[in-house]
């Protein structure tokens, strides 16, 4: 995670000031891309992201990363295959599906710890709470159901929709509706 959102911020300082856009993992990055530099910042997205996880399930996630480890592409593919949606086309999920088994198996696991469990991870409720406190520029979150929602509303610095019956893919399952209300938003912002 930590050299994700190292590359993000280089990009930026870079190339200037940008709308930034993460889903799932990617919410991650951008949050914590927006939090340290602000300023380069103009707005920021975030789908499904992943943040927000109820501390109590910590010794699940342990479990989950064993289980990572010990056969990743099976445990990541089982996972990504209960996160689509009733809507998500075919092609869609093969598409998601060939991604995951063109990526390197070690990083699962990596990225998973780095989520949630090692020192600094901001996945779990009491560690996303603070984080998302420190936003300073506009925020729309996208999430598939209102429990995910409910930390993100809690903080009182984005603005969140929720698209009931959708999967952890909303925006691949529906995206014309995605990119509409991405538009709109951006529109209110000038």
């Amino acid at each position: 995670m930590p050299g994700g959102v190292a590359a993000v911020v280089a990009d930026l300082e870079a190339n200037g000031p940008a709308i930034l856009v993460g889903h799932s993992l990617g919410g991650q990055v951008t949050t914590l891309a927006h939090v340290a530099r602000p300023d380069l910042v103009v707005a920021e997205a975030v789908i499904d992201p992943a943040y927000g996880h109820p501390d109590r399930d910590r010794a699940r996630l342990e479990e989950w990363a064993l289980s990572v480890e010990r056969a990743p592409l099976a445990t990541v593919e089982a996972f990504v295959n209960g996160a689509f949606g009733p809507a998500t086309p075919e092609g869609v999920r093969a598409s998601v599906l060939a991604d995951l088994r063109g990526t390197d198996p070690a990083a699962f696991a990596s990225y998973l710890r780095s989520e949630y469990l090692d020192p600094g991870a901001i996945g779990l409720a009491s560690a996303s709470a603070a984080v998302l406190a420190g936003r300073r520029r506009p925020t729309l979150a996208f999430y598939s159901t209102e429990s995910a929602a409910d930390l993100e509303r809690r903080t009182g610095r984005a603005k969140v929709l929720v698209w009931p019956g959708h999967g952890h893919y909303l925006h691949l399952e529906d995206p014309a509706r995605f990119v509409t209300e991405l538009d709109e938003w951006l529109d209110t912002l000038g």
